[in-house]
């Protein structure tokens, strides 16, 4: 069966797989990579490693889907995420609502994108959002 161009616009399930893999990889390492830097900056508080390592757990996505159009995953597979209604990049509260539900339901969130029109996971349906390719 061919895909509609309309279709055609929106990355398969299995792209944007490899694309949350590689993010999988990428915010765990900036993650440790933060504690070491606090490390070097001689901080011992284990309240503040632990604080920052968190924030840049919950921050990174959200902040790099409305400030760059993706993550690192979405761009090194030729991804971008962009809001439904307007073809712009999402803004923070946005992109912060995709990531919490997507976290919330994880690989169930995906699999919504095998029935939606547009390709969409359950974490776009909840943000408005599309991923495209670039």
């Amino acid at each position: 069966m061919t895909p509609t161009p309309a279709e055609a616009a929106y990355p398969r399930l299995i792209r944007r797989l490899k694309g949350a893999a590689v993010d999988g990889v990428v915010v765990p390492i900036a993650a440790i990579g933060t504690l070491v830097l606090i490390d070097s900056f001689g901080v011992e508080s284990a309240e503040i490693k632990i604080a920052c390592a968190v924030l840049i757990i919950l921050l990174l996505e959200p902040f790099a889907v409305a400030f760059t159009g993706g993550t690192v995953g979405h761009h090194a597979f030729g991804m971008r995420v962009r809001s439904k209604s307007t073809d712009k990049r999402l803004n923070v509260f946005a992109a912060l609502l995709r990531f919490v539900t997507k976290t919330l339901f994880g690989l169930p969130s995906f699999l919504v994108a095998l029935i939606t029109r547009n390709r969409q996971a359950l974490h776009d349906v909840a943000a408005g959002s599309v991923v495209v390719y670039k």
